[in-house]
């Protein structure tokens, strides 16, 4: 099975910050489409992670929610460069 397909059937939700101004988002979406079933999420922060499974961001808030939850959250930020600054052990880096 190509790879492409065993991960066609899986959904990816895309929150951007609420105050975010041209992040790239459409251009991630774009990448993203071509292996996962993507969307931007309209709906509120809550009503995302009752429906998530596993919860990725960058040195977020949502991920120390996530963490609360007891769900997998890992944030995608460049350890070499910088100590993170979110405190919570069960926080996973990449």
């Amino acid at each position: 099975m190509c790879i492409r397909d065993r991960y066609k059937n899986m959904d990816i939700v895309i929150r951007d910050h609420p105050s975010a101004i041209n992040t790239g988002l459409s251009l991630l979406m774009k990448k993203l489409l071509v292996y996962f079933n993507v969307q931007i999420s309209k709906n509120e922060l809550w009503q995302d992670l009752a429906e998530a499974k596993i919860v990725m961001g960058y040195q977020s808030s949502v991920l120390v929610y996530a963490s609360y939850l007891n769900m997998p959250a890992i944030s995608y930020f460049p350890t070499y460069k910088l100590e993170p600054i979110l405190p919570h052990k069960i926080i996973k880096y990449i």
